[in-house]
């Protein structure tokens, strides 16, 4: 099963520890020149570099910046030195919980890694350093493995061993206390015995007296295995060791009657389980016979094994089960070895909610294209076929929901089936002759991750096509099965693929900027749009900024919803219309091009004639949006013409207490009309956007020497030259930029400038406080004003500087308001003098 891909940047050959709980030492932040010869590594070297500098200076302030730099700015495992240094940055100011924070999340991005887990193995918290030791117990440094004994000894272990597969023998490392001898009890998948280990030498470790190491056979036919003392609490990594697979004969007859043989592997999740197996059950294949196989993978709830002998005992499954948890594709097998020759199998996972008619309709795909080797339906939840949201989880909608959504996909797409680079094993139907030439689930990936991904390439290079069924929608809840284990099977599962096909996470990467499955998707969304009993559209134009669009959108919504936006590109050739909900929902992918000659007004009112339109408010910004906006008014909807140079802040005079603004606090005022909610006449209104503002006014009387410039589309470089030219001395006046630059500016070293990246609207206020930044730029020039992030800024008391035309006032009582189309040289003079010149 695939999940998220991560990007990997260049890493260091080593990290060394960086303490959360003292500040003592920090880091060795240094990269090998070796791995890390890209310009963004050597960007980052630099980084690190001032930010160590800065601490030697006992300028933590400054080291946090660079720090929170990197951190922004590399991905992978490069961001894991980015997050070790700031965490001990925080540490050194006293931050123990963002510490602890820094900490984890680099843990997150890989649980394995040594740096991390030498400093997690001093964690407050008993979980996180019981962790940390069995990660450090793999590691070859002999001081890793003496801390990870030390800590599990105190933590009350008394034995601690670590298994490897040796061929098919079992390699075992064991430190223990009591005598010298010491019996273990070996099980397996297939059967139990007694493994006896006498000590050969004395524990490098205090806190044992024995350590011995073995190897020795597993019984005949063994895939799994774990070993425990019955006198002494121990410890194993891991806990159940997979060995490799036995060859398997198929022994089964010929698939004569077509039954097709469904396997679903169970591990936990009870209330899931029931879901997935009412769903099919009820909705089984009407049209052939179907065995369906569960895999009881050593579910550690007695309710899901209870409820499996029921429905077996019913007749309803074949119930097979595991002594031991041996994974996804090791459960998968164990039913693959049972089918005929020729047998299509639909594997399943135990969450997934099939609606009428699903299973059936990617059987057709199947039946009548020779060449599809596999077919995978379109979830929530699907990964590449995921939606709305692509490419990430969705939320679970009722399953009637899920039988509404699978029947659109029928009615838009029927029998469309679109070439995608692998399918997806949460529900993945695969040809019978396919599988006889396959014939398995790789077993190299363990418990699971990227096994379905394998196997699918594999099928690929047969001659097979992987496919998305288009015209089929299946519910999936997701990621229940590996709790906090998910993260370090993809770490390494994804090293594991990548080494077999090392094209394939670029090739996955083209696929998600290419989308082949949007506009079968968009047709979907189109069509639940249809069944809505009234619609309203915000347009807007390209231009605008995504989250102006989404306030103004949010604004005009009622409690529960908000105008869907449909923003428009015009360019000499190309037309394009996207329709985009604000909250995640669907839509998220209709897109619309024409050409711009060929009718393309008149192609668009056709089209949102089928919706039942209700209002449509028209942002006009760099381009006229008056001939849209009439064209969809022919289906008798209301149009609002929301003017942008009219749409700014709207606040309440000196002599009115701040924040308030007839009873509201309002973000924007709109000339024009806007609809009640009740009717559909018009009314004037003003826009609200978030809740009345703890409203602070900055202190004027002292200099500012942090300007903060925040935009949400690439920052002028013309203007951070003019601004970093009249500050003057670095070491006094900084400048530190939020958002997007030009790669050539974002990579300067200009001592006065420092760029964050992106910070969440959540993490800014706390940012500013860190940043010691006492005002800010809006450097947008059309929208600057409209960032919905200016009542952050202004709610914190902080200077706000923002484009705009009207008079001061009109946006926000001592915000410094500049002319749209003033050079950069008048804007940064502007700025400085506002900056530092205090005023009563």
């Amino acid at each position: 099963m695939r999940r998220a891909r991560t990007s990997t940047d260049a890493s260091s050959d080593s990290r060394a520890a960086a303490c959360a709980s003292t500040t003592d030492h920090l880091p060795d932040m240094s990269l090998s020149q070796e791995r890390s010869s890209s310009p963004d590594a050597a960007n980052a070297r630099a980084w690190i570099a001032r930010a160590m500098q800065a601490l030697r200076d006992d300028r933590a302030d400054i080291a946090w910046l660079w720090a929170d730099r990197l951190c922004r700015q590399t991905a992978g495992a490069a961001r894991i030195n980015a997050l070790l240094l700031r965490s001990a940055i925080f540490a050194r100011q006293g931050e123990q919980e963002a510490a602890q924070s820094d900490l984890r999340a680099a843990a997150d991005i890989d649980p394995a890694d040594l740096s991390v887990n030498r400093v997690l193995v001093n964690s407050s918290a008993p979980a996180e350093r019981i962790a940390a030791a069995r990660h450090l117990l793999n590691a070859d440094a002999p001081e890793d493995r003496a801390t990870a004994l030390a800590t599990l000894a105190r933590a009350g272990f008394q034995c601690v061993g670590v298994l490897r597969p040796a061929g098919r023998r079992i390699a075992l490392t064991l430190d223990w206390n009591g005598g010298a001898e010491i019996t273990l009890d070996l099980r397996t998948d297939v059967g139990k015995r007694r493994v006896t280990v006498r000590a050969s030498r004395s524990s490098a470790a205090r806190a044992y007296h024995h350590s011995a190491v073995i190897a020795f056979d597993p019984p005949p036919g063994a895939e799994a295995a774990t070993l425990a003392s019955a006198e002494l609490r121990t410890v194993m990594e891991p806990p159940v060791l997979l060995l490799p697979p036995q060859n398997r004969v198929h022994v089964a007859a010929a698939n004569a009657d077509g039954e097709l043989l469904i396997v679903v592997p169970v591990y936990d999740d009870r209330a899931a389980t029931r879901a997935c197996f009412d769903s099919l059950l009820s909705n089984r294949p009407s049209n052939r016979p179907c065995r369906i196989l569960a895999i009881d993978d050593a579910s550690p709830d007695a309710g899901i094994c209870d409820d499996l002998d029921a429905l077996a005992a019913r007749g309803e499954i074949t119930l097979l089960r595991n002594p031991l948890n041996l994974g996804f594709a090791r459960s998968v097998n164990r039913a693959l070895a049972l089918r005929s020759p020729n047998q299509d199998a639909l594997l399943l996972n135990a969450d997934v909610i099939i609606p009428p008619g699903a299973i059936e309709a990617m059987a057709r795909h199947i039946k009548l294209n020779p060449d599809i080797g596999s077919a995978t339906p379109l979830s929530n939840n699907g990964e590449d076929t995921s939606f709305p949201l692509r490419f990430r989880p969705n939320p679970l909608p009722p399953a009637n929901t899920v039988a509404a959504l699978d029947a659109a996909a029928r009615l838009v797409n029927p029998g469309r089936a679109i070439d995608i680079l692998n399918g997806v094993g949460f529900c993945l139907y695969v040809r019978g002759a396919a599988l006889d030439r396959a014939r398995f689930l790789p077993h190299a990936y363990g418990r699971g991750y990227y096994e379905d991904v394998d196997f699918c390439l594999a099928l690929a290079k047969m001659g097979f096509r992987n496919v998305c069924a288009s015209d089929v929608y299946v519910g999936h809840h997701g990621g229940r099965s590996f709790g906090s284990a998910r993260r370090a099977l993809v770490v390494r599962n994804r090293a594991h693929l990548s080494g077999r096909y090392p094209n394939y996470f670029k090739d996955a990467a083209r696929f998600e900027r290419t989308d082949p499955l949007r506009d079968a998707i968009g047709a979907i969304e189109f069509e639940q749009l249809r069944k809505r009993r009234a619609v309203d559209f915000l347009l807007a134009p390209s231009d605008a900024p995504r989250l102006t669009i989404d306030a103004v959108a949010a604004a005009l919504g009622e409690a529960d919803s908000a105008p869907i936006v449909a923003r428009v590109e015009r360019g000499a050739s190309i037309f394009e219309i996207s329709l985009t909900a604000i909250r995640g929902e669907a839509p998220q992918n209709i897109v619309w091009r024409f050409d711009a000659d060929s009718g393309a007004i008149d192609e668009i009112a056709r089209r949102f004639s089928a919706l039942s339109l209700r209002s449509i408010f028209a942002l006009d910004g760099a381009g006229d949006l008056s001939d849209v906006a009439r064209a969809l008014s022919r289906s008798g909807a209301k149009i609002h013409n929301l003017s942008s140079p009219t749409l700014t802040y709207s606040v309440a005079s000196d002599q009115q207490r701040p924040g308030k603004v007839s009873g509201t606090s309002a973000f924007a005022a709109i000339d024009g009309k806007a609809r009640r909610s009740d009717k559909r006449q018009a009314r004037p209104v003003s826009l609200v956007i978030g809740d009345e503002p703890a409203w602070r006014t900055p202190d004027l009387r002292e200099r500012c020497d942090t300007l903060a410039i925040i935009g949400q589309r690439t920052i002028d470089p013309v203007l951070l030259g003019a601004l970093a030219g009249v500050t003057g001395d670095p070491s006094t006046f900084r400048i530190l930029v939020i958002g997007r630059a030009t790669p050539s500016i974002a990579a300067t070293t200009i001592e006065a400038i420092h760029f964050s990246g992106a910070v969440d609207d959540a993490e800014l206020p706390r940012w500013l406080e860190r940043s010691r930044a006492g005002a800010v730029l809006f450097a947008d020039r059309d929208w600057g004003s409209l960032d919905p992030r200016f009542r952050l800024w202004r709610d914190a008391g902080r200077r706000v500087a923002a484009f705009n035309d009207k008079a001061t006032d009109a946006i926000y009582p001592h915000c410094l308001t500049l002319p749209r189309r003033a050079s950069a040289a008048a804007i940064a003079g502007a700025i400085t003098r506002w900056l530092r010149e205090p005023r009563s």
